[in-house]
């Protein structure tokens, strides 16, 4: 466990080895809160605007039943570039 001290400001540092983990650097925000008398800290992630679409339930479920799919062999990994050129060839 990590131990930062509260300055007389209510500032603390993050210690390197949190900072290291979570990929924390200069200018990143965090987001805090408090449950069950506890801080929690959460790293923000920003989104760009055009990517939001990506975070839409629907989308993330289909990506989770894909993953699921090609885990329990129902269907493969991608195709290479001569098997794709060869799958096109095929539907002549």
């Amino acid at each position: 466990m990590a131990t930062a001290t509260v300055s007389s400001k209510g500032q603390i540092t993050i210690p390197a080895e949190i900072r290291n983990a979570l990929g924390i650097s200069e200018g990143a925000q965090i987001d805090f809160a408090v449950e069950s008398g506890h801080i929690i800290a959460h790293k923000v992630i920003v989104m760009r605007e055009a990517d939001v679409w990506m975070m839409h339930a629907d989308v993330v479920a289909e990506m989770e039943r894909s993953v699921r799919d090609v885990e329990q062999g129902r269907i493969s990994g991608p195709m290479t570039q001569n098997e794709f050129l060869g799958h096109l060839d095929t539907l002549d």
